[in-house]
């Protein structure tokens, strides 16, 4: 697989300001502080939305955090173990690399197509000696995975403290887990969204989703899917109604059947809508 990668402070290589990340860290902390709670409006606009562009969002991430970013951070690990000298390709950690100081890096990353100009995935990150910022941000132009049945063409990133033992673990002092934010188009299966999301993956494999409507924000949680299976889920995305989903409000975890319009309250009372 082709893999081109540069760091930005290395000889020969005329300087850059550095990027700036996007505010990653804040969207994580989004997800540990919902506001308002459920009421028989929102729940409604909810059900409607896990029916559409939520429904479609939690399978495509599921593909991606599955599939897609293993892989990235495959190609990453290898290109930067590329050398020479002794050690090359034997998993070297990112501080036994020679690197001294502070710095960025920029890769770019084949993600189907023809040509790698016309369909790649291009992702920035800074570094030190301690190893990578756990942010990685850029775009996914034209992307297609046609074993996946996916396709990504947005502004992307990810906060992803501990995939890689060469991730600074130093940098992010919150809770466990993945996030990944995109802006623009996705295609799973035979259904596109487009759109601006923000998703996390837990410790325990639950997908959760901000959602936010006026004043609310709320962590739509659902258990991850089988990607052998998603194109029988994605026949049907009534299917998703169908599941027991966590809706996080500022008072607590509500567990909700979309399809019944019920819910159990953080108290253990029964709402219905």
């Amino acid at each position: 697989m082709l893999f081109l990668w540069t760091i930005a402070c290395a000889p020969r290589i005329e300087p850059r300001d550095t990027p700036e990340p996007p505010e990653l860290f804040e969207m994580a902390e989004n997800f540990a502080n919902p506001k308002g709670t459920l009421d028989a409006e929102n729940a409604s606009e909810l059900t409607n939305w896990m029916l559409g562009d939520g429904g479609i969002a939690v399978m495509g991430v599921a593909l991606i955090f599955q599939s897609v970013f293993p892989s990235v951070f495959s190609e990453l690990e290898n290109g930067l173990n590329q050398d020479d000298g002794e050690g090359a390709g034997d998993g070297t950690g990112f501080g036994d690399l020679p690197i001294d100081g502070d710095g960025w890096l920029r890769m770019t990353l084949p993600c189907g197509g023809e040509s790698i100009d016309a369909s790649n995935m291009v992702l920035n990150s800074l570094f030190s000696t301690e190893g990578l910022d756990p942010r990685l941000w850029g775009a996914a132009e034209q992307c297609q995975w046609p074993d996946l049945q996916l396709g990504l063409d947005a502004e992307i990133g990810f906060l992803i403290p501990s995939d890689s033992s060469m991730i600074d673990g130093t940098v992010w002092d919150g809770e466990d887990g993945k996030w990944f934010s995109f802006d623009g188009n996705m295609d799973v299966f035979d259904y596109q969204i487009e759109n601006s999301l923000q998703l996390m993956l837990d410790s325990e494999d639950q997908v959760g989703i901000l959602w936010e409507t006026g004043d609310t924000r709320f962590i739509i949680e659902v258990p991850v899917f089988d990607p052998e299976n998603l194109d029988v889920q994605l026949e049907n995305l009534e299917e998703l109604s169908n599941l027991s989903i966590g809706v996080t409000t500022e008072e607590g975890k509500w567990e909700c059947v979309l399809v019944t319009g019920n819910c159990t309250t953080p108290s253990g009372a029964t709402f219905s809508w």
